[in-house]
């Protein structure tokens, strides 16, 4: 949109090392690192009635992935700041609740996510979406590619590819120029 790259394949250097991106139907779409280490099952953190399976996923960041009955009514500050801190958890977790979509949304996943360091619900998270997609696929309720619905109302979808015993994922969603400047000497 800038007109600062010519090609559809690139890559953004970030503080993890070179990240490939490229754009997929209007919309970018990155590569992230490999994912090795999930878990199916959480032992140390009860499931709750509601909760129909809880997994683990080092996404770039840990997450606890939970599927529930219902997105609209789950407690994401109270159960999400209880998980997020639990002595199993050594860097403690994001939360990630999900619930299959109904209506128009069928074959889309519904995602909230409690993030540590903020310490309260996001509206969207790119390694949450990715954790998620991995989970829901290893338990069989999904298929790649996996499309989420964010708080914010937006989607992301995650593509999957395993090889070895590792993830690689690629994430894509919408980006949004929110604020452009100019920086100047003086």
């Amino acid at each position: 949109e800038l007109g600062m790259v010519s090609s559809a394949e690139m890559s953004v250097e970030t503080d993890a090392g070179l990240v490939a991106a490229r754009m997929v139907d209007g919309r970018p779409e990155i590569d992230f690192a490999s994912v090795t280490e999930t878990k199916a099952e959480v032992a140390g953190i009860e499931r709750l009635p509601r909760e129909a399976a809880m997994g683990f996923a080092r996404a770039g960041v840990p997450h606890i992935v939970i599927v529930d009955n219902d997105l609209d009514t789950v407690d994401v500050l109270g159960r999400g700041s209880l998980i997020r801190r639990d002595r199993s958890l050594r860097d403690g977790a994001n939360v990630n609740f999900v619930s299959p979509g109904a209506g128009p949304s069928v074959g889309r996943w519904r995602m909230r996510t409690y993030e540590r360091g903020v310490e309260g619900e996001t509206l969207a998270c790119g390694t949450g979406a990715v954790a998620s997609a991995i989970l829901l696929v290893e338990w069989g309720r999904a298929a790649s590619p996996v499309t989420l619905e964010t708080r914010s109302g937006r989607t992301l979808e995650v593509r999957l590819r395993t090889e070895g015993g590792a993830w690689y994922p690629s994430l894509r969603g919408n980006a949004d120029i929110v604020f452009s400047g100019e920086l100047w000497r003086q």
